[in-house]
């Protein structure tokens, strides 16, 4: 799954895997590669760190960063389960240590975290002592270990575009475990598969393609014209990085290092400094690096160098609605038999008719339950000896369908193909 312009999901690859083996996982790569060519302009992967294939994917998407997700497990028995601990405090604290934005912040709430598991009051001189309750030595020996992977201070550099988990992939496709049964023959999961996308497309492409309007209450020519520019999902970001930057509070010292690099820094002594470069209106800040927008200290040295706040022609193309790569191409440029696409296409559904009606166990043994009584009482009305030809051609059937193949059936030269 990917994020669009818009802020939303969109799914670019299904894989069926037998399990989560290094060699079921190389082959789903392998499919995604072929694909996808333009797989290699990855640049952010968001995974579950209890994926265990980590280095597979680090190995398969060397130029890639691998950003992980907290996916707390306070519910399981073996830790305790939640009524062993306040878990509303135990999220929010876990939360506030992913959020930390320093080293020093990450340890402090990291103690806390200690004190309302373990009972234990450290102090800032204080070393990590071994952590004693089940949920807590979780957390050390899978997260802590690799703090650096997931934490938000080391992963400040990271264009994740806001986005810091892959719950929306599980909200979306949750249902999934309730329709796929281990039971259920390959067809019919790929068949479900195509049904469950063709669903999905189908309301992005409304989406995308619907007229409406969005209303921007309070909004200056500025911010009115930056909505013209990108999607609602960005000018949403935008607008608080720039309802900051245009605050009669907000001061930064400014510093020239060249003719092209500012140094940015807040009026209070624990403020950090931030580089801006006005060649493309670049800052170092998390925000700008993570989100590839305009930032509050770029608006700010905009705004006291008497220029408009937005650069809007130095906004990253992903984030334009004017960019090609978010528009739908016409038809005639659409090559023919295109299997991996760099935009967004709106096409006839692939999954059409009865034919491609993915069907359950209960509603096929209710389909079958009541041909088999048609042909019951069908054959109930006849004399004894055609009776019993029918039940030995009946049994005959039953032997073939256990095979689980539809065989050719036919009558005196006739054949007939069920599948046709």
């Amino acid at each position: 799954m990917v994020n669009d312009v818009y802020g939303h999901g969109q799914y670019v690859h299904h894989s069926l895997m037998e399990n989560e083996s290094n060699e079921c996982l190389s082959d789903a790569i392998r499919s995604f590669k072929f694909n996808n060519p333009s797989w290699e302009k990855i640049k952010v992967i968001v995974i579950d760190k209890d994926l265990g294939e980590l280095e597979l994917l680090e190995k398969e998407f060397e130029r890639c960063e691998g950003h992980s997700y907290i996916r707390t497990e306070m519910a399981k028995s073996e830790y305790g389960g939640p009524t062993s601990f306040d878990k509303v405090e135990v999220e929010d604290t876990i939360d506030m240590i992913r959020l930390a934005p320093t080293a020093v912040e990450y340890t402090k709430y990291l103690k806390y975290l200690y004190f309302l598991l373990d009972d234990v009051h450290l102090k800032d001189s204080d070393a990590i002592p071994k952590p004693g309750h089940p949920f807590l030595k979780y957390f050390m020996r899978n997260w802590d270990s690799m703090k650096e992977r997931w934490a938000f201070y080391a992963r400040s550099d990271v264009p994740h575009l806001g986005n810091h988990a892959n719950n929306r992939l599980e909200s979306s496709w949750g249902h999934l475990k309730e329709v796929l049964k281990p039971e259920m023959a390959l067809d019919e999961c790929v068949n479900t598969l195509m049904f469950l996308q063709t669903v999905a497309e189908m309301d992005y492409a409304k989406k995308i393609t619907e007229v409406g309007q969005m209303r921007y209450d309070g909004a200056d020519e500025q911010l009115k014209k930056l909505a013209r520019e990108v999607s609602p999902h960005a000018y949403r970001m935008v607008e608080q990085q720039y309802r900051v930057a245009v605050d009669r509070k907000t001061h930064y010292e400014q510093e020239q290092i060249n003719s092209q690099l500012y140094l940015l820094r807040g009026t209070d002594e624990s403020s950090s400094a931030f580089h801006v470069n006005t060649a493309r209106y670049r800052c170092s800040c998390v925000f700008m690096k993570t989100t590839l927008l305009p930032c509050r200290h770029v608006m700010y040295w905009r705004l006291m160098n008497d220029k408009s706040a937005v650069p809007i022609h130095y906004i990253e193309p992903r984030w334009k609605l004017s960019s090609k790569l978010n528009q739908a191409p016409f038809e005639e440029d659409v090559p023919d038999e295109t299997f991996a696409c760099t935009t967004f296409q709106v096409r006839e559904s692939a999954v059409t008719g009865r034919c491609h009606e993915v069907l359950n166990g209960s509603t096929k043994y209710k389909h079958a339950l009541e041909r088999g009584r048609s042909s019951a009482d069908i054959m109930s009305r006849n004399e004894t000896f055609v009776f019993g030809e029918m039940m030995n051609a009946l049994e005959k059937f039953e032997e073939i369908v256990k095979d689980g193949v539809a065989h050719f059936v036919g009558r005196e030269g006739h054949w007939v193909d069920p599948l046709s």
